[in-house]
């Protein structure tokens, strides 16, 4: 530790040495600076003492990366985690469904088209079970273009179908009004909420009825 001492001994040394820095034991270091702007005060110095502080040292290696937490154990698997690797849930005619129950702590695409024979149309998307731990997203594109919610009021039925639990893709279960043309492929998001660390279920439902 500096002492006033070993400081003011320093001190003489540099004005002897006309020096304005002192380097004093256990990394500490002086500086003179001028105080004062008046005239009585003008060229007065006084001493500034500091923790001197070692340079920085080149940035080490990245450490290996660690293992991301998965549902591997319960079934969850890394088949369909991406839009390009979307499960194929086929196509659903007026009156078909589809149900698909997993588990995921990232989430998992599908992919449905939906048709309709006359005007009957009425596509819809739900989680039977899940919530609150998951929610669903629906995109008309792998490109990530939302679909509306396409409820029969406004203002909600613009806004984009993201973080649902139930879509219908058409509020009057026919072509009229509806938010897509029949043919159209839909591409489903099931992810979970804050990680899904306990593992949970899930269960998603396509029916066209």
């Amino acid at each position: 530790m500096v002492t006033a001492e070993s400081f003011l001994h320093a001190v003489l040394f540099a004005r002897m040495a006309k020096s304005t820095t002192l380097f004093l034991q256990d990394g500490w270091i002086a500086r003179r600076v001028t105080v004062g702007t008046t005239a009585e005060l003008a060229g007065s110095s006084a001493w500034r003492l500091s923790a001197l502080r070692e340079p920085t040292g080149a940035t080490g290696a990245q450490g290996p990366q660690g293992s991301r937490f998965n549902c591997a154990t319960q079934g969850e698997t890394s088949d369909n985690m991406t839009v390009t690797t979307a499960q194929e849930v086929g196509t659903l005619t007026h009156g078909a469904s589809f149900t698909a129950t997993g588990v995921s702590s990232g989430e998992h695409w599908y992919k449905a088209t939906w048709l309709a024979p006359g005007t009957a149309f009425a596509p819809t998307i739900y989680l039977s079970s899940g919530p609150p731990y998951y929610v669903l997203d629906v995109y008309s594109d792998a490109a990530g273009t939302p679909l509306p919610r396409c409820v029969a009021t406004a203002p909600l039925n613009a806004e984009p179908a993201v973080g649902q639990t139930i879509w219908h893709g058409s509020p009057s279960g026919t072509t009229t009004g509806a938010c897509l043309s029949p043919g159209s492929t839909t591409y489903v998001r099931v992810r979970p909420l804050a990680g899904n660390r306990s593992c949970f279920n899930y269960t998603v439902v396509f029916q066209n009825f």
